[in-house]
């Protein structure tokens, strides 16, 4: 059986994540239409140009969050677009996994929330569920977008609350390392 349909596998990555109970039903019920659906087939509009016949999904792995450890200390370029820039935060990522967030104060006091997803799910994932509730992706579409919303890590966020506005840009940085990913 293929590793991404082992049941096993599946729950462990949920487990390692540490989400809230009410996104690990998200990515559950995403992962059920994965195993579902079937495989796109050349006659279906979108894949009538693309043959995936030779793809073979286990030749990847699927995401851990066991990924390559953060090299201490990690050396960061950097970010050439922030260079005498006033920012009112930045959050920076090597590898897809968090290494620093900042944002300034007064935008804090206000409510706003900028940072690691994880982060921000561990600390405020009631604030964050009604804009998390309904999958980005759309599982029921095909069986990649099944397995996307069931497997997907990692991003930033930005929560603005209604009537606050930040007239400061903020800035995201992703480093790749060797061999790196940014999910």
């Amino acid at each position: 059986t293929s590793r991404w349909a082992d049941a096993t596998v599946f729950e462990a990555f949920l487990q390692s994540l540490g989400e809230p109970l009410w996104l690990r039903e998200q990515r559950r019920a995403a992962w059920d239409l994965f195993q579902e659906k079937a495989w796109p087939q050349r006659s279906d509009e979108e894949w009538i140009r693309t043959d995936i016949r030779l793809f073979r999904l286990d030749s990847f792995a699927p995401p851990t969050v066991e990924a390559a450890p953060v090299p201490s200390p990690v050396t960061v370029p950097a970010p050439l677009l922030t260079a005498g820039v006033d920012l009112a935060g930045q959050s920076t990522s090597w590898n897809s996994q968090p290494i620093s967030s900042v944002l300034r104060d007064e935008f804090v006091k206000k409510g706003v929330l900028f940072g690691p997803l994880e982060t921000l799910l561990a600390e405020h994932h009631e604030r964050l569920r009604p804009y998390l509730a309904e999958p980005t992706i759309a599982p029921g579409y095909d069986k990649f977008s099944a397995l996307a919303a069931a497997y997907w890590r990692g991003g930033q966020v930005l929560f603005v609350p209604r009537g606050v506005s930040i007239p400061l840009p903020l800035h995201v940085h992703s480093v790749l390392g060797p061999d790196g990913v940014d999910l």
